[in-house]
C-alpha cells in the first residue's frame, strides 16, 4: 500500500518534499557520520563510510592516486602495496587497513588496551607515515595477523577449487599428519621385537660415538639403514631418548592390562595367584596373575610384578585389594585365592588369606597343589635316614661331575648326551630327573670316576671320588636308588600335570586319587618289589658289582634275631627303606591332598568322570558358599534333576563339554552355568607365577 501511494503522488508534491530536503541539509553543519563498533563481516558501516572492501570475497581496494593527502609533510607512498600486498587504503579518511585482520580475525584477537571498535587495522585506519615500515612490520609478525592470513589462504583454496570441501582439507590434513608419523610403527616393530625376545632395551652407553648404542637403538638402526633420513629424523625428534623408549613400554602395559580387564569382566569371575620373590638387588617383588575362564580356555594373566618394602600380610592384602579396586574390578567375583606355603601368605589367622576374606569372606585359599607335592617328596627325603644319604650322594655327584668328560663318554659309546642335574629345592623334578639320568648312565659314571681317580692326584679329590665308587658299586645304595626312581616316577607325572594352567581342579583330586591307588597297589604287591630286585640284580652284574656283599658295604656287628620271631622278622632294604619310604609317602600325601576343604572335594561334582557328578548335595554346597556373588539357588534343584535328564543320552568327557551342552539353554540352566563357571575358575597351583619368574629380568 506504501508504495502504491508514493508511485501515485502528483509530480508537483515530489518536487516540493526534494526542494525542502535539500534546504534542511544546507542549513545544518556537515557531522562525521557514527559507525558501529563490530567485528567487520563484510557488510558493516565502517566499510561503507570509508570506501574500502565491503566482504570477504573483494580484493584488498589499492587506488593509484596522482598525489595523496599530506600530513605533517608526509603522505602515503604507493610502491607500499608491492611491498605489503594485503593492506587497503583509503582515501575518504586517508589511512590504511589490514584486508585479512578485517574480514577474518577473531574475537578472541584482542591485545591489552584495545577495545572492540578502536583496533588499528581493523576498525580503526592507520596512517603514521613516518613509521609506518617498522610499525606495518610489527603487525605483521603479530599472532593475530599470522593465524587471519592463514585463515585467507584457506579460503581462497577452496574459493578456486570450487570441488574442495572443509571435510576434504581435514581428510587432506590427516592423511599428511598420518604420513608424517608414520616413523611411529617402525618404532613399534622395534619396540615388539625386544619385548617379545625378552632383550634389554637400552644399552650402557647411547652416545652417538659409541660402538654398542643398546638393542633398540642398534636393531632400529638396521631396520632403518636404507633410510638414513628416517634415522637421523628419529635421533633428532629424541624418539631414541631412554624417555621415549620408558614410555613405549609403559603404553604397551596399559593397553595389554585394559586387554586383560576386558577379558576378566566379561569372564566375571576370577581367582588371585600370588607369589614372592627377590630380584638381583635383593628387593622384595610380588607377582600378581589372575585366573579366569574365557570360552573354554583357561587363563592366567600377569598383572605385574610389584615393589613390596615391607612384606607382611597386611601390605600384601592391602596392595592386593588396591590393585583390582584401581583396575575397576568388582572384588566381589573373587572366588579364591592361591598362594605357596609361605606363612606370610598363607596363614589362616593374620596371614594374607585372612586378611582378604575379612573384606571377601567367600574367597577361600587355595594351597598351590604343585607345591604341595614337592612338600610330599621333600618331607621324605629329609624324614628318612636313608633318603637323607642319597640326597646327600646325589648333590656331591651332580656337583663334582666332569662335565666334559661325561659327554665326551657318551659321545664314544654312540649315547643320547644326557646331564646329571643338580638338586634345587624350587625344581621340583630335579630329584627324579637325577635318578632316571644315573639309571640310564649308571655304568659310564662309574667310568668316569675310575678315570678321574686315575688321573687326579690332589689327596682330598682322591677321598671324595673313592666315596662316590664305593657307594656307586654296593648293591644296596643301586636298589634304593632304584626304589625312589621308580616312587618319583610316579609322582613326576602328576607333578608336571599339576604345572598346567589348563587344569581343573576336580581334575586334580582324581589324579592325586589316582596316584594314591598307584602307590597303594606299589605297597601291597610283592611282585613290584621282586621287579625292582630283578632289575638291580641286572644292572649289577653289567657294571660287575659284586652281589655276595648286599647286605653291607664293611664289616658290622651281627644283630641275632630270636627264634620265635625270626618268622615274622623281615630284614634287608625291603623293611629298612622299600616300605618306611611308602608309607611315609602315603601319609604326607593323605595330610596334604585329601584332607582338603569340603568346598574343594565339591567340585567334581561339575567332572563328568567323577562319580559324584551332578550330586545335588556338592552342588548345593557351592551355591551356598557363594550366595554373595549373586548365585540364585530357588531353582538349583529343578536344574539339577533336568540336567541329568538332558545329558543322560550323551557321553561326556570334560567339563567344558558339560558346559557348552548347558549353554545352549543359558536362561533354563542360569544357577548350575554360574556354578560351573566359578568352579572353572578355582585355581589350582601357581606354577604360573613360577614361570612368570623364570623370565623376569629386574
Amino acid at each position: 500500500l506504501t508504495t502504491t501511494a508514493a508511485n501515485a503522488m502528483s509530480p508537483l508534491a515530489a518536487a516540493a518534499e526534494e526542494t525542502s530536503e535539500r534546504e534542511r541539509e544546507r542549513k545544518e553543519p556537515l557531522r562525521p557520520r557514527k559507525t558501529e563498533a563490530t567485528i567487520p563481516d563484510g557488510s558493516n558501516s565502517i566499510s561503507t563510510a570509508v570506501g574500502i572492501s565491503l566482504c570477504k570475497d573483494e580484493q584488498p581496494v589499492q587506488p593509484k592516486l596522482d598525489s595523496y593527502p599530506v600530513t605533517n609533510g608526509r603522505h602515503f607512498n604507493y610502491s607500499w602495496f608491492s611491498l605489503y600486498p594485503f593492506i587497503e587504503y583509503s582515501a575518504a579518511i586517508d589511512s590504511v587497513f589490514c584486508f585479512p585482520c578485517r574480514h577474518f580475525a577473531t574475537q578472541s584477537t584482542i591485545r591489552p588496551g584495545e577495545h572492540f571498535g578502536n583496533r588499528t587495522f581493523i576498525e580503526r585506519g592507520f596512517r603514521k607515515w613516518k613509521d609506518f615500515n617498522s610499525l606495518l612490520k610489527q603487525h605483521v609478525h603479530s599472532s593475530r595477523h599470522k593465524t587471519a592470513s592463514l585463515a585467507w589462504q584457506e579460503y581462497t583454496k577452496i574459493k578456486t577449487n570450487s570441488s574442495a570441501c572443509v571435510a576434504d582439507q581435514l581428510v587432506s590434513s590427516c592423511r599428511a599428519a598420518i604420513a608424517e608419523n608414520r616413523h611411529v610403527e617402525t618404532l613399534l616393530k622395534v619396540f615388539i621385537l625386544c619385548a617379545r625376545q625378552g632383550i634389554t632395551f637400552w644399552g650402557h652407553d647411547e652416545a652417538h660415538d659409541s660402538s654398542n648404542e643398546g638393542n633398540y637403538i642398534e636393531i632400529l638402526e638396521l631396520v632403518v639403514s636404507t633410510q638414513p633420513s628416517l634415522f637421523n629424523q628419529l635421533r633428532s625428534r629424541h624418539y631414541t631418548s631412554h624417555h621415549y623408549q620408558n614410555d613405549l613400554v609403559h603404553s604397551a602395559a596399559e593397553v595389554l592390562r585394559e586387554s586383560i580387564i576386558e577379558e576378566v569382566r566379561q569372564a566375571k569371575y576370577f581367582s588371585v595367584l600370588v607369589d614372592e620373590t627377590k630380584d638381583v638387588s635383593k628387593k622384595e617383588q610380588l607377582g600378581l596373575l589372575l585366573h579366569y575362564h574365557q570360552k573354554g580356555i583357561i587363563q592366567e594373566r600377569t598383572l605385574g610384578c610389584f615393589h613390596m618394602e615391607n612384606l607382611n600380610a597386611q601390605s600384601a592384602s592391602n596392595l592386593i585389594i588396591q590393585e583390582l579396586q584401581h583396575l575397576k574390578l568388582d572384588v566381589n567375583y573373587t572366588v579364591a585365592q592361591c598362594y605357596d606355603g609361605a606363612s606370610v601368605l598363607s596363614e589362616h589367622l593374620i596371614g594374607v588369606q585372612a586378611q582378604i576374606r575379612e573384606q571377601i569372606p567367600h574367597a577361600i585359599y587355595v594351597h598351590c597343589h604343585a607345591h604341595r607335592l614337592n612338600l610330599v617328596i621333600a618331607d621324605t627325603c629329609s624324614s628318612i635316614t636313608q633318603c637323607q644319604k642319597i640326597s646327600t650322594f646325589a648333590q656331591e655327584l651332580s656337583s663334582y661331575k666332569r662335565h666334559e668328560l661325561f659327554v665326551k663318554a657318551q659321545q664314544e659309546l654312540g649315547q643320547r648326551v644326557l646331564e646329571l642335574a643338580r638338586l634345587c629345592v624350587t625344581h621340583w623334578s630335579c630329584r627324579y630327573n637325577f635318578l632316571q639320568t644315573l639309571h640310564a648312565r649308571y655304568g659310564t659314571v662309574m667310568e668316569i670316576l675310575e678315570t678321574i681317580l686315575l688321573q687326579t692326584a690332589d689327596g682330598v679329590s682322591v677321598i671324595t671320588v673313592k666315596g662316590l665308587l664305593e657307594r656307586l658299586k654296593s648293591y644296596s645304595s643301586l636298589l634304593r636308588l632304584l626304589v625312589l626312581e621308580r616312587i618319583f616316577k610316579i609322582l613326576n607325572s602328576a607333578s608336571e600335570e599339576l604345572k598346567n594352567k589348563d587344569l581343573k581342579l576336580s581334575s586334580t583330586l582324581e589324579l592325586v586319587s589316582s596316584n594314591v591307588t598307584v602307590l597303594k597297589e606299589m605297597r601291597s604287591s610283592e611282585s613290584k618289589w621282586k621287579e625292582l630286585c630283578d632289575e638291580a640284580e641286572n644292572m649289577a652284574k653289567a657294571a660287575a658289582i659284586d652281589l655276595s656283599n648286599a647286605k653291607t658295604t664293611r664289616p658290622q656287628r651281627t644283630n641275632k634275631i630270636s627264634s620265635k620271631l625270626a618268622q615274622f622278622f623281615v630284614s634287608s632294604t625291603l623293611a629298612n627303606f622299600y616300605y618306611p619310604v611308602l608309607d611315609r609317602i602315603l601319609a604326607e600325601l593323605d595330610r596334604r591332598f585329601t584332607s582338603n576343604s569340603s568346598l574343594l572335594s565339591a567340585s567334581t561334582a561339575c567332572n563328568p568322570n567323577s562319580e559324584s557328578f551332578l550330586d545335588y548335595n556338592k552342588v548345593k554346597l557351592i551355591a551356598d558358599h557363594y550366595t554373595s556373588t549373586g548365585t540364585n539357588c530357588d531353582s538349583l534343584d529343578v536344574e539339577v534333576e533336568a540336567a541329568k535328564m538332558h545329558i543322560a543320552p550323551q557321553k561326556l568327557t570334560s567339563i567344558y563339554e558339560f558346559r557348552n551342552i548347558m549353554n545352549e539353554l543359558p536362561r533354563a540352566y542360569q544357577s548350575l552355568l554360574s556354578i560351573i563357571d566359578i568352579v572353572l575358575s578355582l585355581p589350582v597351583s601357581t606354577a604360573s607365577n613360577e614361570r612368570y619368574f623364570s623370565v623376569l629380568k629386574i
